[in-house]
C-alpha cells in the first residue's frame, strides 16, 4: 500500500500539507519525498517520514483538545496500528527548526492492531492536557502489518507537524521517551508479527508505554 498524512484539524482550523515531491505549501505538516512506504526502522526517514523537510508554519494547539487527522492512501486495507507521539522543542529552537532527530517523543495515542485506512479518513488524536505549553512536534504514523510475518515486511507511514500547545497544566517532563530512530528494531514484537492474520493473535504495540495522562 501507499499512504500519507494530509491534512489536521485543530482548534476548528484546517491544514494542508502538500504533494510529496511537488508541492510545498505554507502548511505545519512536514513534507516528504515520496507516499512510498519506509522499511528500515532505523533509518532516518522513521522519524518524519523519507526526505522529510520543516515545515512554513507553527499551528496554535489547546492543550487537552482534540485535533484529527486524514489520511488517503491506494484503498487497501492496513493491517496494523495507528500510533501519535509528541516532543517537546528545547529553548533555542522553534518547531519549524528543530532536527527532530534529536528530539524525545511520548506517546499519546495507540491504536490497532486492524484499521482501514482508506482515502480521507479521519482520525480523532486526544492531546494531554497535563504537559507544558511551548512549541512541539507531533508525529503520527500507520505501520502496516500485512507482510510482517517475515522480517522487513513492516511498512512504516510516519508524518510530523509543528504546533505550538497553550493551556497546559503540566510542570515536568512527559515520558517514558524514545527517539527516532532507536525507538524501533525490525525484530520488535508489533514490528516483526508471525501469525498477525490468524483468528485469536495478541498485538503488542512497539516503541514506549503511553504516558500516563494520554487518553
Amino acid at each position: 500500500m501507499s499512504s500519507q498524512l494530509t491534512e489536521f484539524f485543530a482548534d476548528g482550523k484546517k491544514y494542508v500539507g502538500g504533494i510529496p515531491g511537488y508541492t510545498d505549501p505554507d502548511s505545519p505538516i512536514r513534507s516528504i519525498f515520496t507516499i512510498d512506504p519506509y522499511k528500515d526502522p532505523k533509518g532516518l526517514g522513521i522519524t518524519c517520514g523519507p526526505g522529510a523537510a520543516a515545515a512554513k508554519l507553527i499551528a496554535p494547539l489547546t492543550a487537552g483538545s482534540a485535533l484529527n487527522v486524514s489520511w488517503t492512501g491506494d484503498d487497501q486495507q492496513a493491517v496494523g496500528p495507528l500510533i501519535t507521539y509528541m516532543a517537546k522543542v528545547p529553548e533555542g529552537k522553534t518547531a519549524a527548526s528543530v532536527d527532530p532527530v534529536t528530539l524525545d517523543f511520548f506517546k499519546i495515542q495507540q491504536t490497532g492492531q486492524k484499521t482501514e485506512v482508506k482515502s480521507n479518513t479521519n482520525y480523532t488524536v486526544k492531546v494531554p492536557k497535563n504537559i507544558t505549553d511551548g512549541e512541539y512536534i507531533i508525529r503520527h504514523e500507520i505501520i502496516a502489518l500485512q507482510s510482517a510475518e517475515s522480517l522487513g515486511g513492516a511498512e512504516f507511514y510516519p508524518s510530523c507537524f509543528q504546533v505550538n500547545i497553550s493551556g497546559g497544566t503540566g510542570t515536568g517532563s512527559p515520558g517514558p521517551t524514545a527517539r527516532f530512530p532507536g525507538a524501533y528494531s525490525a525484530t520488535d514484537p508489533g514490528i516483526l508479527t508471525p501469525g498477525i492474520l490468524e483468528e485469536g493473535f495478541k498485538y503488542q504495540f512497539p516503541g514506549p508505554a503511553l504516558f500516563s495522562d494520554a487518553s
